[in-house]
């Protein structure tokens, strides 16, 4: 979900520059609501690899349908080589990408130099755009497509579960352990927020991780879990006071609306840390602590992932805190 909501802004760019040219966005299906509704495509495609498109042959299919299409140009965004192979097979005569994982098969090459962790992922996509002809900008303008129908669900929503009053959103899941701050720890912030700040609290992530911590926080707190799509999502953002949050994909939807975050960063690898993968706009807390694991192992930890434990729960508190205080003076 980062990953694609971060190549967002390289469509408006080309679109700004092309004003005429047909841009396709090709994707899965867990992403594919991040572009559906973009103003800048003219078209999303879908290829499902777990899936429809699992098979050789069907993925041969795939890149043969592509070449009805007689594109011109592709950029291949992350080093893959499958989507280096249906670019190459559907006969696209300019092929860019990252001189990694087949690189053979594309025609113009950009050494992959994210793990260096110089700028955000956002702007690294940007490097692409001097292949056809663009002066990278720079830009900060993430889109996800929200609907006059997301507003209402979210609207509904909120008069369901009687939340009248500022309301923070916490997500407690992400996409590995290594980015995930314990659940002891959210519940803990939880019960604070809502005792002494009088904020209600919106719990998004997985299902079982938001039942976790509301058993241990022992206060009414709302589950969302995975129940939105992205525009709902995003229209959740909308309404809310705060986010706080692991390091995850959903933070950028908030980043989109103007709605801030705290931020909790746990592994210091260079390639997995805040310059690289922080909102790219916004009022927001980055919170990380480097304990001295040289190198950082990240997801292949030894000592139980005690960078995230490091950051203790008063400080997410005293931060949220801030946000309060500034709102209210």
């Amino acid at each position: 979900l980062g990953d694609v909501l971060l190549t967002t802004p390289i469509i408006e760019t080309i679109r700004r520059h092309y004003p005429c040219a047909h841009i396709a966005f090709m994707t899965t299906p867990l992403t594919q609501a991040v572009v559906e509704g973009n103003p800048h495509l003219n078209e999303v495609i879908i290829y499902d690899r777990k899936k429809n498109h699992r098979s050789v042959f069907k993925t041969l299919l795939f890149a043969l349908s592509l070449r009805k299409k007689r594109f011109d140009t592709a950029i291949v965004f992350n080093p893959n080589n499958r989507a280096n192979w249906i670019i190459f097979l559907a006969g696209i005569l300019k092929r860019i990408g990252y001189s990694r994982k087949t690189p053979y098969l594309l025609t113009d090459c950009l050494k992959d130099e994210k793990d260096k962790e110089e700028k955000s992922e956002a702007f690294y996509n940007e490097d692409f755009l001097p292949f056809i002809g663009i002066t990278p900008p720079h830009s900060r303008n993430i889109f996800c497509a929200v609907s006059e129908k997301d507003e209402e669900k979210i609207a509904s929503f909120l008069k369901t579960h009687q939340i009248h009053k500022k309301f923070v959103v916490f997500n407690v899941s992400a996409s590995c352990p290594s980015k995930i701050w314990p659940a002891k720890n959210f519940a803990l912030l939880a019960k604070l927020i809502y005792e002494k700040l009088n904020l209600d609290i919106v719990l998004i992530g997985r299902e079982w991780d938001c039942e976790r911590v509301k058993g241990l926080a022992g206060i009414p707190l709302t589950i969302a879990a995975e129940s939105l799509n992205l525009g709902e999502l995003t229209a959740l953002f909308k309404k809310a006071f705060l986010h706080i949050t692991n390091d995850t994909g959903p933070v950028h939807l908030a980043s989109f609306v103007d709605t801030p975050a705290i931020v909790i960063f746990g592994r210091t690898l260079i390639g997995l840390g805040p310059k690289r993968w922080a909102p790219l706009k916004g009022n927001n807390t980055i919170l990380q602590k480097d304990i001295g694991c040289h190198p950082c192992l990240a997801h292949y930890c030894k000592i139980d992932f005690d960078c995230l434990k490091s950051t203790k729960v008063e400080e997410v508190f005293h931060a949220t805190q801030k946000y309060q205080k500034n709102l209210t003076g």
